[in-house]
């Protein structure tokens, strides 16, 4: 039958494949989005947790460059768009992590 576009998100045809190799980063905020109004219909947003460390398979060209296409390093079929600027790699994440629980003023 027919029904309105906008009632309907793209999903991917099957998901991308995940390696060891891929880039690995580290959620350095929570991404809940549910909490916003999800800009891209024809992307499947994911969830982050703090601390969570993800697989980057994809970074956007253009319009889209402050999103990244990835997935829990722990549940790979998970598999969804979250903020770049919400991820950091690990030892990034050490370092700020050991930096604050030293007491350092954090710079940014």
């Amino acid at each position: 039958g027919f029904f309105p576009r906008n009632y309907v998100a793209k999903a991917l045809k099957h998901p991308k494949h995940v390696n060891e190799e891929l880039p690995v980063a580290v959620a350095l905020h929570a991404f809940d989005p549910s909490d916003i109004d999800w800009p891209f219909r024809e992307w499947n947003p994911l969830p982050l947790h703090i601390g969570e460390e993800v697989h980057v398979i994809e970074e956007n060209d253009g319009d889209a460059n402050e999103w990244v296409f990835g997935c829990p390093v722990r549940e790979p079929h998970r598999q969804g768009y979250f903020p770049k600027a919400f991820i950091s790699p690990p030892v990034s994440f050490k370092d700020h992590s050991s930096a604050r629980l030293a007491g350092i003023p954090d710079d940014s």
